[in-house]
């Protein structure tokens, strides 16, 4: 599929992507009443996929990487689910994902990109997966009521506006 093949076609509501191997930039951006998608281990995420899309929730089979700004902007998106060891969550990935309240990112993620849940404000808890050993700047940025969150004992550094502007949160677990 090429770059923004389906852009805009806000009546499109479920996609099989089963059969998909490759797809182009923001394939399916603006795609406002797209609910569901299918996805599997042969799926290869892009850039901006899923960008201001519809989607409510998602299970992911990436074996690498979430892309950048893949699932961006998906005000309904309230439940991911990574079912592989991904080592990468791109910058932005899920940026201004209002409502997502649930998501377990798994112990092979050994990066987190900046702004990767910024404006996430539905998202109370978070655990920072082992293998990381930085959080990069504004990752959790206005994540207004993340409440509780475990830093492990592999990270050293926690950059700038890593946790800024999250106005509820109330336990930091961080390693000694």
């Amino acid at each position: 599929l090429g770059r923004r093949a389906f852009e805009g076609c806000t009546s499109l509501e479920t996609v099989d992507l089963t059969a998909l191997r490759n797809t182009g930039a923001e394939v399916f951006k603006d795609c406002t009443g797209l609910q569901s998608v299918v996805l599997t281990e042969n799926t290869k995420l892009s850039y901006g996929m899923f960008v201001k899309s519809g989607l409510r929730k998602v299970d992911i089979y990436e074996k690498v990487q979430i892309p950048e700004f893949c699932f961006a902007n998906c005000k309904d998106l309230t439940e991911v689910t990574i079912n592989n060891d991904i080592v990468q969550i791109g910058h932005g990935a899920f940026s201004e994902c209002s409502s997502l309240t649930s998501i377990t990112i798994p112990d092979s993620v050994a990066s987190i990109g900046s702004y990767a849940f910024d404006g996430c404000k539905s998202l109370s808890d978070i655990t920072i997966p082992s293998n990381v050993i930085a959080i990069n700047p504004y990752t959790f940025y206005d994540c207004d009521i993340l409440k509780k969150i475990i830093i492990p004992d592999n990270v050293i550094r926690i950059k700038k506006y890593a946790f800024a502007e999250c106005r509820n949160l109330e336990h930091i677990h961080m390693p000694d």
